[in-house]
């Protein structure tokens, strides 16, 4: 016992002086020193703007060790990745609105989309073809169609 009570009075202002410390801090730190502007000084560097130093330069005439094996011969891009100009045209689409993925109750294979083609409201399965538009997939957030070999995918919109 008379262990324990001499390391309590040892312990004890240690434990005051922490706490004390942090009370402390706090309290300075929300009631901060207000300086007098005339009493602070005034810094002012000059930074030299000039660029005149030298960039180092790379030297990039060493091998490539990674085409050791490889023959020097060199690939030529080919101009077949322009796109004609019947793709080019732009596909005018109706307005559509995906409302939701609607499913069977005893087969979750039938699938249908709930779509708002301009003013018509349609139910579509996969691979329907409705207004010159096909459906492509049907997913619970959105759907995929395609109309003139243009594809788009369209999400779901409440009213």
């Amino acid at each position: 016992m008379l262990k324990n009570k001499k390391l309590i009075y040892l312990l004890l202002p240690l434990v005051l002086l922490i706490w004390g410390l942090i009370f402390y801090r706090i309290y300075t730190n929300l009631h901060g020193k207000q300086v007098n502007s005339s009493f602070r000084k005034q810094v002012t560097k000059e930074i030299d703007v000039s660029n005149n130093e030298e960039k180092p330069e790379l030297s990039l005439n060493y091998p490539d060790p990674f085409l050791k094996s490889v023959s020097g011969k060199t690939v030529e891009k080919q101009a077949g990745n322009q796109r004609s100009n019947s793709q080019s045209q732009a596909v005018n689409w109706p307005m559509i609105t995906y409302r939701g993925m609607v499913r069977g109750e005893k087969s979750k294979a039938k699938v249908m989309g709930f779509l708002c083609v301009g003013t018509k409201d349609l139910l579509v399965h996969k691979g329907d073809v409705a207004n010159e538009l096909t459906v492509l997939r049907i997913a619970k957030d959105s759907i995929q169609l395609e109309n003139r070999g243009e594809k788009r995918w369209f999400r779901v919109r409440e009213k």
